[in-house]
């Protein structure tokens, strides 16, 4: 008689899955629009599009950015959206553009979770060519040694690559709304516009409150943290003396 077989049942959200993998504060301000299900119709009927935008501004902090970040049906069945700050000593604008991107890719994995077999499109915008290229050309088993915020990128590399539908990746001009009506705008470069708004309200919500400390991501095969500080690149070197940390500095 063979022996019988234990079958892994499949949770049944991908909130389910988010809450289940940890370190969820990269979703405290998670807000959801639509029925349960819609994400996955979405990208099954290929009308699920992603937009990101990242924030940094150092005349209100130098350790600090952030982002914003949408999943929408173009046909209107529901909305994702999502921000939060990460305070580092590595802060620009282009961290905050690739944690934004790590947040939808997170997302789609933990979609992937919940149906395995899910077939279909997301289209993922940003107005960052340069975050866009680094996603999209990571290697597929190794972040070469001292390339910077690998910390985000290995996530993305290890967790995000093996999805069972496609993404595909769009660049969209920023700031459009300075130069054309709102209404006059796409609708990816309408919502590229609301999260570069979005983003840059978490920096200004946190002047005169305490900064929270950096976190540690969901997934996040490996993190080393020196004190309150996590080391985010091979070529982070971290000095001591007499128990006081000082770190150095490097352009994004």
């Amino acid at each position: 008689m063979a022996p019988a077989t234990i079958q892994e049942s499949l949770p049944e959200s991908f909130l389910d899955v988010l809450c289940e993998w940890g370190n969820t504060w990269m979703w405290d301000s998670l807000k959801l629009l639509g029925e349960d299900d819609w994400l996955e119709t979405a990208i099954q009927e290929r009308t699920c599009i992603a937009v990101t935008d990242g924030s940094y501004i150092r005349e209100i902090f130098d350790d600090v950015c952030s982002c914003g970040f949408v999943l929408e049906c173009l046909e209107g069945r529901g909305r994702i959206l999502g921000s939060f700050p990460e305070h580092s000593s590595r802060a620009c604008a282009y961290r905050g553009e690739l944690l934004g991107l790590m947040a939808i890719h997170l997302i789609l994995v933990a979609v992937n979770k919940v149906n395995p077999h899910l077939k279909g499109t997301v289209k993922i915008y940003s107005d960052c060519l340069g975050a866009l290229n680094k996603v999209t050309t990571l290697p597929t088993n190794r972040i070469p040694s001292g390339c910077k915020h690998s910390d985000i990128l290995k996530n993305i590399m290890i967790h995000c690559s093996n999805l069972s539908f496609t993404c595909e990746y769009y660049h969209v001009e920023a700031h459009q709304d300075e130069r054309k009506a709102y209404l006059q705008l796409e609708r990816p470069t309408q919502l590229n516009c609301c999260m570069d708004i979005k983003a840059k309200n978490v920096l200004w919500g946190l002047v005169g409150e305490m900064v929270p400390p950096q976190g540690i991501f969901p997934l996040e095969p490996v993190a080393v943290v020196v004190g309150r500080e996590k080391l985010t690149s091979g070529s982070d070197r971290t000095y001591f003396d007499f128990g006081v940390k000082e770190r150095r500095r490097e352009k994004c």
